[in-house]
């Protein structure tokens, strides 16, 4: 309610400066209902449980303490598994410093969680219809759009269910990749900046949905290759590429080194249910959730865009100015349908891979099949809503269809798709540092998974392994003088008469720790007992005193400095011909000649 007073008061003090129409009112009503609707599962005071949501809550804690700890961006998590730190590295996280930031500024875990979901559901909404907008001129196409992709079954699943964090932020950009695809070919070239956009977000979102995209349109490029060197396209694409890997070099070049340089275990990676979590074909128009709490299924609204899809193509002919538009839309239906096969059990991925062996390490990286169901979703809604809007079959049942389509997903949300159990997480509302793993309750001990994959820790670091102690070569032998560890930092002061003595710290040695004396001399850190910090002591019986922490390699500095430049001039250059447009225009220019001829400057 108060939120809704907020907004009200707030539309109503810019409806007094920037008057509108009736029915951009309607429309501004209808987006605000819809981004509210779609968000009506956050407002409950306890915290709904989804399968990952855990280990999302912890990558807020863990942003939160690396910031207190001084990095930025964040590398480690210095307070994760009893202190030994966590890589950050390897999963996109530029979104989660909206919740972490306001965890440091005092406001509970849940809500920061649930104010992100909302701002996703605000962008998402946001996004769409400005995307519907720039492809067909009918704002009837733009809000059905728009509701079926942010009402869409499997989205509510992400969020409400599964808990994908990442899947969910990348869903708000993809409108702008098809887009930006569309302009970049076939319409306004001058849009190329939506690609950048689009896949900047899905790139700090999602790593798997950025690598869907690419694969789809690629092909898409292949296709369309002779539209894609007329009038010189290909060059607004080499500049939308380039200024993409520009602007996440930050994320990237981290993310490659650790992947390619570091000692992870990644053989959890390999593993793959492919055959067994594919969808019976029957359920794909499941549009009341019958698989336990999910909605893995198209659902029926969706499943009518695709019945849309097949009416165009079977029983209308394109017009002559639409011939371009109608081709990359046939090929959007197309690759929906692509993708729809491959999630039912038809696709036969077991008889697949023993035919084919290169296409295991595919299937393995996808993991689940019905991950597919989001690109699919939102392909079939681009293209069956925009030929709905110019069909002539379907004019007389246009109403009919919107209220249809609109209804039966308004209906489908009511049957909220999430676990009715709650879960609570201790001090949620504090901003200490404490060790994550312990402030959950309700989480068995046994599913680490869960709280803190094993695929990037150093080599299978498990939980039993984990210590918070110091461990010395021989305790007799090296007299500890002073003790002290917070966050990625450590400190023994000691003494020992006995050269080949060392140290392990409870430091996981990732790529980047760093000792020196108390001189500042470097010191050599290679792995220790179960990959941790370990430090040579100097034996010759005088008191001294080791320093450790993490400092980011020079190459992420350099990164991190080249996208930040690179935003910068993003944001100066249009910034900077929008002032000269201004200057330039008669408007400005005939106020400029009156104030010198009254003698004014």
């Amino acid at each position: 309610m108060i939120l809704l007073a907020i907004t009200g008061v707030f539309l109503a003090s810019y409806e007094k400066k920037h008057p509108s129409g009736r029915e951009q009112k309607v429309t501004f009503l209808i987006l605000a209902g819809l981004c509210l609707y779609s968000s009506m599962p956050l407002f409950i005071q306890a915290f709904a449980q989804a399968d990952d949501v855990c280990y999302h809550l912890l990558r807020i804690e863990g942003l939160k303490d690396g910031m207190l700890d001084g990095q930025f961006p964040v590398v480690i998590f210095p307070e994760a598994l009893a202190g030994n730190g966590y890589l950050n590295s390897m999963y996109p996280y530029l979104f989660l410093y909206i919740p972490a930031v306001l965890r440091l500024f005092g406001v509970s875990l849940a809500l920061s969680y649930k104010t992100l979901i909302f701002m996703a559901n605000i962008a998402t909404v946001a996004i769409t219809f400005r995307v519907f907008k720039s492809l067909t001129r009918s704002k009837y196409a733009c809000i059905l759009g728009t509701a079926l992709y942010i009402l869409m079954p499997y989205r509510f699943t992400n969020i409400y269910a599964r808990g994908a964090l990442g899947e969910t932020l990348a869903l708000t950009f993809l409108p702008l990749i098809i887009a930006g695809f569309y302009h970049v070919l076939l319409g306004d070239k001058k849009k190329w900046p939506w690609l950048v956009i689009g896949f900047t977000g899905v790139i700090e979102s999602h790593v798997l949905s950025t690598a869907t995209m690419g694969v789809i349109f690629a092909v898409c490029c292949l296709i369309f290759i002779r539209e894609l060197f007329c009038d010189k396209r290909w060059l607004e694409l080499l500049k939308a590429a380039g200024l993409t890997v520009l602007l996440n070099l930050w994320f990237l070049v981290p993310f490659l080194f650790f992947y390619l340089k570091e000692n992870l275990y990644q053989k959890a990676l390999d593993w793959s249910g492919f055959s067994e979590y594919s969808i019976n074909a029957s359920f794909l128009a499941d549009t009341f959730h019958t698989n336990d709490y999910r909605f893995l299924s198209l659902g029926l609204p969706i499943l009518g865009c695709a019945a849309i899809c097949i009416l165009k193509l079977v029983c209308e002919k394109s017009k002559e100015k639409n011939c371009k538009r109608d081709s990359f839309l046939t090929y959007l239906f197309g690759c929906a349908c692509v993708l729809t096969f491959l999630v039912t059990g038809y696709f036969g991925s077991k008889t697949l891979k023993e035919l084919i062996p290169a296409i295991e390490p595919v299937l393995r990286t996808i993991q689940f099949p019905w991950r597919l169901l989001a690109p699919a979703g939102i392909l079939f809604i681009f293209a069956g809503v925009i030929w709905l809007s110019e069909s002539e079959v379907l004019r007389p049942y246009r109403n009919l269809v919107f209220a249809f389509l609109v209804g039966v997903n308004l209906l489908t949300c009511l049957n909220q798709p999430y676990n009715q159990n709650n879960f609570a997480y201790k001090d949620y509302d504090d901003t200490t540092t404490v060790g994550h793993q312990d402030k959950i309750i309700g989480i068995p001990k046994s599913d680490a998974t869960v709280i803190y994959p094993y695929e990037w820790r150093i080599d299978a670091l498990m939980d039993d392994k984990l210590t918070a102690d110091l461990q010395l070569s021989d305790a007799e032998k090296v007299v500890v003088q002073d003790y002290e560890k917070k966050g990625t930092k450590g400190k023994l002061a000691y003494q020992t008469s006995e050269e080949g003595q060392y140290v392990d710290f409870p430091i996981q040695k990732y790529l980047g720790y760093t000792a020196e004396d108390e001189n500042g001399t470097p010191l050599e850190v290679t792995y220790g007992n179960n990959y941790r910090v370990r430090v040579m002591l100097n034996g010759d019986g005088a008191s001294h005193t080791v320093f450790v922490r993490y400092r980011q390699p020079v190459i992420f500095r350099i990164s991190q400095v080249i996208s930040l430049l690179t935003l910068l001039g993003c944001i100066a250059v249009p910034g900077y011909f929008v002032i000269n447009r201004r200057k330039r225009s008669p408007a400005v220019a005939a106020a400029g000649a009156g104030k010198k001829k009254d003698g004014t400057h």
